[in-house]
């Protein structure tokens, strides 16, 4: 250790090498808990070896022994290369979706080079400036395409990147003779190091925090919907009516938290008054929806005619002025000897004729409620037979896409439903419908509710 270096100096230089390993702890850590930030990682990298260059200049002053200062001027000469590398990994990887093609021949170029530098002096000496330089310029080129992709706080990187790269040319300056020093410091590039860690540290700062309030807001939203989810559940019938000569089963599967399907029924003499509707879309306000549609069906007079069933449906909802919220509505009055069906855009209901184990469509179409447009319903009649079995399903059930993006459509649900009617009640019709909805949407999530009421006439 030279007998003029002052205690100081010692101690500013021990901080230059301190900070960038602080730093690199630091981002270790911060991978360590989410491996998916693979920034943190790369920028590690980039700060250790920036933590090893700085403690390489300060040799003479930092580390006592002579054999250490050899090893660490020899082992050292690639990692300006090295650390050019991570530093490029840390910026595609934060600012790019995927890397682009550029990608792989830099990162290539980064290692040859790094070894490289151990077998021939030039590269050594003069590849790394090479190599920051062509890293720049890729910066440069992706920002002024607009190539990369939107991050809060992305500034402060890249204002600690700027400087970095700035340090890194007036170090150049220095090594190549072309000024002594820089106010009196020859290892200039140990500031730009300080210069990136804060303003990566400030990035940071500004993900975690944005991070933590999307986390709230969406804790928030999850609890709302929870509740609107209970509410909307609550709306559905906890028993389901008897009727003399009819089966009935039913049940929904909401593909999230709050779904827009709902069912409802109302004796109607020796028959039963069906409702079957699905609100557009999912959320709070589909559940609204629904909760109208329940108070004005229970309360509406079951002996009407449908059309005007429908009708006074349709004004309620008009009246709510809900923005690009509909009701598909179908209703339907069934006895053991006749169904009578009018629907405002729901799918067509299915009948599966025990006889001839033949399906038919009863009704489609129309105008869904609340469109302000004043539509009008027409009603649609079938005799029923001894076996015969009435399915009306939502349209996630037609809709279904399997794990080969094939869509099931009206065909395939027609099929399903013959197939499943040859269960002996009409639980085992909804749970064959259960089964082949399964098998066909596989592993994949379902997109939609899907929601199946099945009547049967007993024999």
């Amino acid at each position: 250790r030279p007998a003029s270096t002052s205690p100081w100096r010692i101690g500013l230089e021990g901080a230059a090498v301190s900070v960038p390993l602080f730093v690199t702890l630091l981002h270790l850590a911060l991978f360590a808990f989410d491996r998916r930030a693979r920034e943190n990682l790369y920028y590690a990298g980039q700060m250790a070896i920036s933590a090893v260059l700085i403690l390489r200049e300060f040799r003479a002053s930092l580390v006592p022994g002579l054999l250490e200062r050899e090893l660490l001027d020899r082992w050292g000469s690639g990692l300006p290369a090295l650390a050019s590398l991570f530093g490029l990994l840390t910026y595609y990887t934060v600012r790019t979706r995927p890397f682009p093609r550029s990608a792989r021949p830099l990162l290539a170029a980064g290692v040859f080079l790094f070894g490289a530098a151990y077998v021939w002096d030039p590269a050594a000496e003069h590849g790394w400036i090479v190599y920051f330089a062509v890293v720049v310029l890729e910066v440069v080129r992706l920002e002024r395409r607009g190539r990369v992709v939107p991050r809060e706080g992305m500034g402060f990187s890249l204002a600690g990147m700027a400087v970095f790269g700035v340090a890194i040319a007036l170090q150049v300056m220095v090594i190549w003779g072309w000024v002594e020093s820089v106010a009196g410091l020859r290892t200039v590039f140990a500031l730009g190091a300080l210069g990136s860690a804060i303003g990566m540290s400030l990035f940071l700062a500004r993900t975690l925090g944005q991070t933590r309030l999307l986390e709230a807001e969406n804790e928030r939203k999850g609890r709302e919907l929870e509740r609107a989810r209970e509410l909307q559940l609550s709306m559905l019938p906890t028993e389901l009516p008897s009727a003399t000569g009819l089966d009935v089963a039913a049940v929904t599967a909401p593909a999230a938290e709050v779904g827009g399907d709902y069912y409802d029924f109302r004796r109607d003499g020796e028959g039963l008054l069906v409702a079957f509707g699905d609100a557009t879309g999912h959320g709070l306000a589909s559940g609204l929806v629904v909760t109208a549609v329940k108070a004005l069906f229970v309360s509406v007079p079951v002996d009407g005619p449908l059309p005007r069933l429908l009708t006074a449906c349709d004004r309620a909802l008009g009246a709510m002025r809900l923005r690009n919220v509909h009701m598909c509505l179908a209703l339907a009055r069934i006895t053991r000897d006749e169904a009578v069906l009018v629907s405002a855009a729901m799918p067509p209901t299915l009948v599966h004729r025990a006889a001839s184990d033949v399906v038919e469509e009863l009704g489609a179409g129309g105008l869904p409620l609340g469109s302000r447009l004043r539509p009008s319903w027409e009603e649609r009649r079938t005799r029923l037979g001894p076996g015969d079995t009435l399915l009306l399903a939502s349209d996630g059930f037609p809709e279904l896409v399997g794990e080969d993006e094939r869509v099931l459509g009206f065909l395939g649900a027609a099929e399903a439903f013959r197939l499943a009617a040859r269960a002996a009640d009409a639980r085992g019709v909804v749970a064959g419908l259960q089964s082949s909805a399964a098998a066909w949407r596989g592993a994949r999530a379902p997109d939609d509710d899907m929601t199946f009421v099945v009547v049967r006439v007993r024999r």
